[in-house]
């Protein structure tokens, strides 16, 4: 699907601090694509209520979709829309087996996981 293929569509945003929504606004003002905003919505599970109860498009990462059957996802192929994560602990924490465990997760889980090696 093409970004442009909302242009004027209902939308309901997340509040201005996610990250995702600052991702996504930054992706249509580089196009000059304007959208309705009909609300905004605290948290990523009121947003899938809101979407579902037919408001408007919501936008949230791909992992926080879930398996909820109401929601289809529309995956942009003309847009970046990647961000980035960091998971982080104090320098004198990272030795804790359970830090470690984490730590070595979120590398796992991240394709492009960076730094230094958890148990070094």
């Amino acid at each position: 699907m093409a970004l442009a293929e909302i242009q004027d569509q209902p939308m309901v945003w997340r509040t201005g601090g996610s990250v995702t929504r600052r991702v996504f606004e930054r992706a249509l003002a580089e196009r000059g694509i304007t959208v309705q905003v009909v609300m905004e919505i605290n948290t990523r599970e009121a947003t899938r209520e809101a979407v579902a109860a037919g408001f408007g498009l919501g936008v949230i990462a791909e992992n926080e979709l879930g398996g909820d059957e109401r929601l289809v996802m529309l995956p942009f192929g003309d847009a970046d829309l990647r961000m980035t994560l960091y998971a982080v602990c104090l320098r004198e924490r990272r030795r804790l087996p359970t830090v470690r465990a984490f730590m070595a997760v979120a590398q796992e889980d991240g394709p492009e996981a960076k730094g230094p090696n958890p148990a070094g």
